[in-house]
């Protein structure tokens, strides 16, 4: 819930003043730019509000998961550590992390073409085994 641009990109791009986050987060939004990042934080307040932008009983319900699950994370992530994807991945059975070096929170952007082919051959390998 930050509202000073500045800390927001350092927060969430590996090289906030590179051109993928000038672009994704500039400093002088246009409207609609900030009405998206203004709904953006209007829904992450209602999901994480209360408790803080975690659950609780979340690492009781990871052993749970049945599905073929893919963590993607950047190792510089500043928003979500790196250690939580870790946490993920031994908790979820049979689940794969698989880190993006030199990246941080917004690894659709940052590394738009490994987080594509990462996510395309999960989904073309869990085609085949079902």
């Amino acid at each position: 819930f930050i509202d000073d641009l500045h800390k927001l990109r350092d927060m969430l791009f590996y090289d906030p003043q590179g051109p993928i986050a000038l672009e994704v987060a500039p400093l002088e939004p246009t409207e609609i730019q900030l009405l998206m990042f203004l709904r953006a934080r209007e829904a992450t307040a209602r999901v994480g509000w209360n408790p803080y932008l975690h659950d609780p009983k979340l690492p009781q319900h990871l052993r749970r998961v049945r599905c073929p699950t893919l963590l993607i994370w950047g190792r510089e992530d500043k928003l979500i550590p790196l250690a939580h994807g870790q946490y993920y991945a031994q908790h979820i059975p049979g689940a794969r992390l698989e880190v993006l070096g030199q990246c941080g929170h917004m690894l659709p952007y940052e590394k738009c073409d490994d987080f594509v082919r990462l996510v395309t051959q999960f989904v073309k390998s869990t085609d085949k085994n079902q």
